[in-house]
C-alpha cells in the first residue's frame, strides 16, 4: 500500500505556483528582453495562456 507523502506534494504545489507566476511575468518582459531570451511576444502570450498545472517538461515529476 503506497503512503501519501507530504514533501512530494508540497514540492508539486510550490512548482505549479512558480509555474503560474513565471508565465504571468512573461507578458510584462518588453519585446527587447522577450528577443534576448529567444522568444516573440506571440510565443509568450501563447505560453501565459497555459494553465498552471501543465508544467513544462523538465519541471515534471
Amino acid at each position: 500500500m503506497s503512503h501519501f507523502n507530504f514533501t512530494q506534494l508540497h514540492q508539486r504545489l510550490r512548482n505549479y505556483l512558480q509555474c503560474g507566476r513565471s508565465r504571468r511575468q512573461l507578458l510584462k518582459l518588453d519585446d527587447r528582453l522577450l528577443a534576448d531570451a529567444g522568444i516573440t511576444r506571440s510565443q509568450a502570450k501563447n505560453e501565459a495562456q497555459k494553465p498552471f498545472w501543465n508544467l513544462p517538461s523538465f519541471k515534471r515529476d
